[in-house]
């Protein structure tokens, strides 16, 4: 889209928690009515939009689910009217519904709903996302050198499957569904040197025989991101004195290599590599991958990495061991366990008058079984 990225951001985060909000809102029917409005509102666009990629194709996917689930666009057609079939019961008989949470309770419920998508899109965005469903997942061998060891990506075009290898992967009309490989649990990446040629095993064999490496990962070299070039250059120096390699794969090739290096003036080794696989290795224009003998420890967006590193007291290794991975799901799982518990807490105290009527009517009862005036009074 030609707009501003900061407007792009702001636009994608708040329709999705918006969605995330108004779902919950009509599941525990808080805020009925509102609810159900912006729900109609969201299926007054989303179904016409999802007839007409169904019928014309434009993409392969709408991408709903991210790499989480992967829909046709047929498919989403169906979601998309069923959800729309609900959201019209619920316009006929939502007000017979009875919610989940009280009226006083409920600014609670939307306050916690709200904050909980932001922390993940947030986090998503300026670290990692916090599932990775990717091929390369925390602990996998990045470059699988052995013999026939080559990695195949499946995609999926108009119903029909296809493999591709990482030299030769498919334009966006076609829809990543898993990744294969006939020998090991490796996932290996295509890197050229800057003439063009083919060095991945040579640059795999070096890597899997450095006890710690770094990987910095641009996809996108026309991202306004050389003001960190100097950064870099003082992250090598201190990298290298702690005995952690460093090198840098960008997604580019011959002139826009080659101009990549002059504005950056790299002071460690850099090679040329495919962006829609370094795309899918990590996330972000410019992103970082921590490895042990070739094996991915973390990997984090490049704006993530503390200013001070460089000029940290301890040893690159230690500080850089002393990371941890923010999507191998754990970060994820705590912060939906934080907000059930909180939900679960607001129903309680939701209750909290109900049970006390209860326990009221009990004891009332007690005292004057035969005078229900008095005993409700």
């Amino acid at each position: 889209m030609s707009l501003p990225q900061e407007i792009v951001l702001m636009g994608a985060t708040g329709v999705a928690t918006l969605e995330f909000v108004t779902g919950v809102l009509l599941a525990t029917a808080c805020l009925r009515r509102v609810a159900v409005w912006t729900a109609a509102a969201f299926m007054g666009v989303m179904l016409p939009l999802t007839i007409w990629t169904a019928v014309a194709d434009p993409v392969s996917d709408c991408g709903c689910f991210g790499d989480f689930v992967i829909l046709s666009n047929t498919a989403t057609l169906i979601k998309n009217v069923f959800i729309s079939a609900g959201v019209g019961l619920l316009w006929v008989f939502n007000g017979r519904r009875r919610g989940l949470y009280p009226a006083p309770v409920q600014w609670l419920v939307i306050v916690a709903t709200w904050l909980y998508p932001l922390a993940i899109g947030y986090t998503g965005y300026q670290t990692q996302p916090t599932v990775d469903f990717r091929p390369f997942k925390t602990g996998t061998l990045l470059f699988d050198t052995s013999e026939g060891g080559e990695s195949l990506f499946v995609y999926s075009k108009g119903g029909t499957e296809k493999a591709f290898g990482l030299d030769a992967l498919p334009d966006s009309t076609w829809s990543f569904v898993r990744t294969e490989s006939d020998v090991s649990d490796g996932a290996s990446i295509m890197v050229y040197d800057g003439d063009g040629e083919d060095c991945m095993e040579e640059f795999g064999d070096e890597i899997s025989a450095s006890p710690r490496a770094l990987l910095l990962v641009v996809s996108d070299p026309e991202a306004q991101f050389m003001t960190r070039a100097h950064y870099l250059q003082e992250l090598n120096d201190y990298l290298r004195a702690g005995g952690v390699g460093m090198y840098a794969l960008v997604g580019a090739s011959g002139d826009a290599f080659d101009r990549w290096q002059r504005l950056t003036r790299p002071n460690f080794a850099s090679y040329e590599a495919e962006d829609t696989s370094l795309k899918m290795l990590v996330r972000g224009s410019a992103g970082v991958v921590y490895l042990a003998e070739g094996r991915i420890l973390w990997k984090r967006t490049l704006g993530s990495l503390s200013p001070e590193l460089p000029y940290s007291a301890k040893s690159a290794r230690e500080v850089l061991d002393a990371m941890t991975a923010i999507d191998d799901g754990r970060f994820m799982w705590t912060l939906t366990f934080l907000y059930s518990g909180i939900m679960l807490v607001l129903y309680a105290l939701g209750l909290s008058p109900r049970m006390l009527s209860y326990l009221r009517r009990l004891t009332c009862g007690r005292k004057c079984p035969d005078d229900e005036k008095v005993c409700e009074s």
